[in-house]
C-alpha cells in the first residue's frame, strides 16, 4: 500500500481565547515547521486567511459567542 497522506489542519484563532496571542503563533509555527520536513504530510493553512490586518482573528467570522465560527468562517475553513 503506499503511504497515508495526512492533512493537518491548525487551530482556529478564536477571539474568545486568543490572549495570549503569542502561544497561537508560536504553536502554529512550530507545527507548520515540523510538517514541512516531512512528505507524508501536508500542512493547510486555515489561520493565516483569519486573521485581520492587525494579525488578530477576524471576529465577523465568528458568532456571537466568538468561539464558533459563522457561515462566513466556515467558508475559510
Amino acid at each position: 500500500l503506499p503511504p497515508p497522506q495526512i492533512f493537518f489542519v491548525p487551530l482556529k484563532p478564536r477571539p474568545a481565547n486568543w490572549h495570549p496571542p503569542d502561544k497561537y503563533k508560536q504553536s502554529y509555527a512550530l507545527i507548520k515547521t515540523e510538517i514541512e520536513k516531512g512528505r507524508q504530510a501536508q500542512f493547510v493553512d486555515i489561520f493565516t486567511p483569519m486573521l485581520d490586518e492587525k494579525g488578530e482573528p477576524k471576529a465577523e467570522i465568528f458568532r456571537e459567542d466568538r468561539l464558533n465560527l459563522n457561515e462566513e468562517g466556515y467558508k475559510i475553513w
